[in-house]
């Protein structure tokens, strides 16, 4: 008799998909900063549009900055 499970109802699953969905998020409102800076928009106005600090957005454009 053949075993069948549903992996994608699985916990782990889906705690992996979550975790995967935050990082991708995170990984695109970093290269939208970024992008942004590039574009010569000031850093109040990306802090505005992400509702974080102004310290938040100096501190995504050093990091990338050292790369």
């Amino acid at each position: 008799m053949a075993f069948e499970y549903d992996i994608e109802t699985d916990i782990r699953y889906l705690e992996g998909m979550e975790i995967g969905i935050k990082k991708g998020r995170e990984q695109e409102r970093r290269r939208c900063i970024l992008k942004m800076n590039d574009m010569k928009i000031k850093v109040s106005d990306i802090a505005h549009s992400y509702d974080i600090t102004e310290q938040e957005v100096i501190e995504i454009i050093k990091q990338n900055a050292k790369k």
